[in-house]
């Protein structure tokens, strides 16, 4: 993570592991293979890469596995009193072109709930997604959208973030299996939309 110039919230000082096999050429650009172990997760990807003058140009497959998704939710940040537990698989096809990325067919799960949609991202910062999930509960949902994404789980004194994580904006619509608002409480058939 240093390497590339950033800096996990918090989360293991353990070394990643980093592979990549390319075999092609500048012109034609190179199908290539790449494994990164990191955090307890590993992210493969498996396609052709372009070097170019706007940035790297990607077409191909994604995936994403953990056998606890809690290490990796740590090193993002994640704002929530309880990380989510259990095994995460995410799967996807990727494009990457001009500085923009798309995910359009994520799928997979964290612990036996589910997740499906589609995520782009462009050179500005601004994502555009429709998410399906398990269920959830609105003061992670909260917690996340509205707390700086440092690691520690919110308390009273925890003061409200500026804006996004990353700098992101954009919009996100996420419809939930089912959202608990409160112990008590719990919604079927909602969808929530996110704008920034």
């Amino acid at each position: 993570v240093q390497l590339a110039g950033l800096q996990a919230p918090a989360g293991d000082g353990e070394s990643g592991e980093l592979t990549v096999t390319a075999v092609g050429t500048l012109r034609d650009g190179f199908t290539t293979d790449l494994q990164l172990k990191a955090f307890g997760g590993r992210l493969d990807y498996s396609g052709l890469v372009r070097p170019s003058a706007s940035g790297i140009a990607m077409d191909g497959k994604l995936a994403l596995r953990a056998t606890d998704a809690m290490p990796l939710a740590a090193a993002l940040g994640l704002p929530v009193p309880l990380l989510p537990a259990g095994q995460l698989v995410l799967d996807s096809a990727v494009t990457a072109k001009d500085g923009s990325i798309s995910l359009p067919d994520v799928t997979g799960r964290i612990g036996s709930a589910r997740i499906s949609g589609d995520f782009s991202l462009d050179k500005g910062m601004k994502v555009s997604g429709n998410l399906s999930t398990g269920a959830f509960a609105l003061r992670d949902l909260l917690a996340t959208l509205f707390l700086d994404w440092t690691g520690a789980a919110p308390d009273l004194e925890t003061a409200f973030a500026p804006g996004l994580p990353f700098g992101l904006t954009g919009e996100i619509w996420i419809t939930p299996a089912a959202l608990t608002v409160h112990d008590q409480f719990s919604a079927k058939d909602v969808q929530i939309g996110i704008t920034a």
